[in-house]
């Protein structure tokens, strides 16, 4: 007999130890037997240890429930709840008629679970307060099947306290999290290996941390001074909001000084959240390598934006003698009047990158407005050839 979603959640609310486990595929395999045990724990984690090893060589995994008083009768003493992982209802109404797969949780209402509790036990005639476990008949089955691949999840693949450190130490010194992965593979290969998600976790938490009570903008600051940074910013007296920043590197600050005679600035616009131009000024040694000046904040591409730049970058070479003998760029007009106004005597080029792309757009638009490719080629030359 076919069971649908509500016929079990009928059963569920009134009577949960009769629950169908063909409903959800389930192995019928009492696991009580695993769990029968005359050991004694000093504290209840000690207790989940155990039984979290135990489901887990079994394919299953344990999380803590709920917990109170033991009885009325010895209010001084808990009892806890270890249930399975996929206890509780799914966020998306179970339908037969769909793969599984398509389900946002893994939660179906399992209802294997184990009781821990607080017990009294004289040992060297000292009365001792120890946690046993106990299985409940009717409660030791599972409505799902093991899990087979345990790699990236939550619950085999998590991060222990070593493997949280050896994340850290990475992360400290700029190791992307795919190569922290791949490192945390080759120390335990035969641990299941954590899922990118669970690094990236990690790393945003280490993140935090280091942040402490700072925001972004502060902290973006604060990492400058740490690293040595040469930089400026600028904010709106009226709302303290940062407005301009300028960054640059001691060892770029050496290297502009030493080769002062080509620079290249260009921007992309508004592509970050708080929809600023990111501007990178790149400078060029006599072997023709490039090598980054400075990235600079400004809100607008404007000539303010700018000029506020431009003097900033000739703030880098503080008293030298020399100075930029050329700028390249894009046709950026607020870029342009700021170099003509600050720079009227340095030559200023158009980037060829910049000029082919332009052409490319205008010759796309002219070829649109004819039929075919031909009809282009054939566009009369006002020399008089073809």
């Amino acid at each position: 007999m076919a069971f649908t979603y509500f016929d079990i959640l009928i059963v569920i609310k009134w009577s949960w130890s009769q629950v169908s486990f063909e409903a959800f595929d389930g192995d019928q395999v009492d696991y009580n037997p695993l769990f029968a045990t005359n050991l004694r724990f000093a504290t209840r984690g000690k207790a989940y240890e155990w039984a979290q090893k135990i489901a887990s060589e079994n394919g299953f995994a344990l999380v803590k429930a709920n917990s109170g008083r033991k009885n009325r009768s010895q209010p001084e003493l808990f009892a806890s709840y270890f249930r399975c992982s996929r206890y509780g209802s799914s966020k998306v109404v179970y339908d037969p008629n769909k793969p599984k797969r398509k389900l946002k949780t893994v939660k179906f209402r399992c209802l294997f679970r184990i009781r821990a509790v607080e017990n009294y036990h004289v040992q060297d005639n000292k009365r001792l307060v120890l946690w046993n476990i106990i299985t409940a008949n009717g409660f030791g089955y599972h409505n799902h099947q093991p899990t087979k691949y345990k790699d990236g999840h939550q619950h085999y693949a998590g991060l222990n306290e070593e493997e949280k450190a050896y994340v850290r130490q990475q992360y400290r010194v700029a190791v992307f999290p795919r190569d922290i992965k791949s490192g945390l593979h080759q120390k335990t290969p035969d641990k299941p290996q954590p899922s990118s998600s669970q690094i990236y976790s990690e790393t945003s938490k280490i993140r935090k941390e280091l942040r402490r009570e700072r925001n972004t903008a502060q902290q973006m600051l604060a990492l400058a001074v740490d690293v040595n940074y040469v930089h400026w910013h600028q904010t709106n007296p009226d709302t303290h909001e940062l407005t301009h920043v300028f960054m640059s590197l001691p060892e770029a600050v050496k290297l502009f000084r030493a080769y002062p005679h080509v620079v290249l600035i260009d921007s992309t616009y508004k592509t970050n959240t708080y929809n600023m131009a990111l501007v990178e000024v790149v400078g060029v040694t006599p072997t023709g390598s490039s090598f980054l000046i400075a990235r600079v904040l400004i809100p607008y591409e404007s000539e303010e934006g700018y000029t506020w730049l431009l003097r900033k970058l000739m703030d880098l070479l503080e008293c030298t003698s020399a100075a930029p003998t050329c700028f390249v760029t894009d046709r950026e007009l607020g870029l342009v009047r700021a170099l003509r106004t600050l720079f009227p005597e340095t030559p200023h080029l158009l980037c060829r990158w910049h000029v082919n792309r332009a052409i490319e757009s205008r010759a796309l638009k002219i070829h649109k407005k004819f039929t075919s490719k031909t009809m282009f080629l054939e566009i009369p030359n006002p020399d008089g050839g073809m």
